[in-house]
């Protein structure tokens, strides 16, 4: 394990020699090694897997962990829910992470520190405010956010750790590409781009890279420079990183669209504000102007965090306020709908759930219409049971409220049973009749559609994945859009975005052009 922490820092964190040590400990510790020493390999697979973004290995770790202190009866160290913590932040719950971040940064015991510096190569102190800064700015807190970044900077010159001083910076960049500045973004990125090459920290570099390719990109969207943001993301993919992949795939979307370049003939572009919303208004008449320059259609994903189903008055006023946020910035930008994960039944009767929150959205259109803002707010289809989004409910609110249509998306409501079903064209073209029925023509001439390939389990959706991967049925799907003469948009969310739009685009193009005339 410490040449497997040598190669984390001196490699990366997902190199094939790190990933070939961490798997050759592991045997070895679960054949001949002390539990202390299987403790410490799978701390490392944790590490290993959370970059790799393969959280049910993960999850699994940390339940095989949990099982091996509580066998030698010992109180798990104070970094022991890093990884717990991890999951929530990235998976949207981030409530749950902050809490857990918290617990972390509070206990600064030195001794731990250097241990786990020694045993992993990071400073679970740094680490931990620097995700908790991102946690607070997914909850609404950038000056917060900002404060806990500069304090994992300082932090970490502290103690003196180069590797760990990288960390820092880029973390913070990342919170800076979220921001309107551009130009506090580009003096950001390009310290921390110096840093990870002057202290050799491959992974951050790498990270580092897409960042200063991105705000370049954001300042001169040319031909060169989206280019250099292109092959920053595919320098990082060939890491084997996979985290926080679909972001750095909207920075590229946004950089495209930015410069007026929309590849290989995509006419559709989700802006994902799904972290928060902060863009100027000259941005926004920027990018309005680019996309009718390329008449490419726009939408937005509004932040993960809103729940009209919100049991406080300041979450709920925190979840409207940021949708109110995307529709009003999205308005500007020329976007004409804003999708949103409606929230959670929160153990409540879904009956009992459903008027709730049509009173509250029906709140948010008014109070749009109110102020001149033209755009359609779609509800989700949600890809677990215990949450608010069956395809029923958002026609329901469709229904019942002037400028609300669904969003339907088929992985999730492939996912949401947990059993496989909703995977045939019987079942795609019955719930196309089923929205064709609730709204009439205008439903289902208008419908906006994401797909992706997508993990599952008893309780539903785990996470995407690219088409190929995956066991959705796609091309019943497309067959069932074209018999019932469906119309609408296809954005596609798989981590794989740019492979598999154009995939999705020629394959619905080959199966159109065999329906007879």
């Amino acid at each position: 394990m410490e040449l497997a922490t040598l190669y984390r820092i001196s490699k990366g964190w997902t190199s094939p020699e790190e990933e070939r040590v961490i798997n050759r400990a592991k045997v070895l510790s679960d054949k001949v090694g002390t539990v202390e020493q299987r403790i410490r390999t799978l701390f490392g697979l944790q590490t290993l897997y959370v970059v790799q973004a393969r959280y049910k290995e993960v999850q699994r770790t940390i339940g095989q962990v949990e099982e091996l202190f509580r066998q030698i009866q010992l109180t798990p160290l104070p970094f022991a829910d890093f990884y717990p913590a991890g999951i929530k932040l990235f998976t949207g719950q981030f409530t749950e992470a902050r809490e857990l971040y918290e617990k972390i940064v509070v206990v600064h015991d030195n001794k731990h520190i250097w241990a786990l510096q020694e045993s992993q190569g990071f400073n679970y102190l740094v680490h931990g405010l620097t995700l908790k800064a991102h946690v607070l700015w997914c909850l609404g807190y950038p000056q917060l956010a900002l404060n806990n970044a500069q304090g994992a900077i300082e932090l970490a010159r502290e103690f003196a750790q180069p590797f760990n001083q990288a960390l820092a910076i880029t973390y913070l960049a990342m919170l800076q590409a979220w921001r309107a500045d551009t130009d506090t973004f580009l003096a950001n990125a390009k310290e921390a781009w110096a840093m990870t090459v002057e202290y050799k920290a491959p992974y951050y570099h790498a990270w580092a890279n897409i960042l200063l390719r991105f705000a370049q990109a954001e300042q001169q969207p040319d031909p060169p420079n989206l280019a250099l943001l292109r092959q920053a993301i595919n320098d990082f993919t060939d890491t084997g990183a996979r985290i926080r992949l679909p972001v750095y795939l909207s920075f590229l979307a946004q950089a495209c669209l930015k410069a007026g370049r929309i590849e290989a003939g995509l006419d559709a572009l989700e802006l994902a504000w799904v972290q928060s919303v902060r863009v100027s208004d000259e941005t926004c008449a920027t990018i309005k102007a680019a996309a009718q320059q390329a008449n490419i259609a726009l939408s937005v994903h509004a932040p993960y965090y809103i729940n009209l189903n919100a049991k406080t008055t300041e979450l709920l006023k925190g979840g409207l306020d940021r949708l109110l946020a995307a529709a009003r910035a999205g308005y500007k930008a020329g976007a004409t709908d804003i999708i949103f994960h409606p929230g959670s039944y929160m153990n409540d009767d879904p009956k009992v759930v459903y008027p709730i929150a049509r009173r509250r959205l029906a709140e948010v259109t008014d109070q749009l219409k109110s102020e001149g803002v033209h755009v359609t707010l779609r509800p989700e289809t949600m890809g677990k049971s215990a949450m608010l989004g069956t395809l029923e409910e958002t026609i329901l609110l469709a229904r019942d409220i002037d400028g609300v249509l669904p969003c339907i998306d088929f992985a999730h409501l492939h996912a949401r049973p947990g059993d496989g079903s909703f995977n045939s064209y019987v079942e795609f073209a019955a719930a196309l009749k089923l929205v064709g029925s609730g709204l009439g023509r205008r439903g289902l001439s208008a419908l906006h559609i994401h797909l992706s390939g997508i993990e599952y389990g008893p309780k539903g959706e785990k996470r995407h994945l690219p088409l190929k991967e995956a066991d959705l049925k796609y091309k019943e799907l497309f067959k069932a859009l074209i018999d019932l003469d469906a119309g609408g948009r296809i954005l596609c969310e798989s981590p794989a975005m740019e492979d598999d739009a154009v995939l999705m685009q020629r394959t619905y193009q080959r199966l159109a052009a065999k329906k007879p005339a």
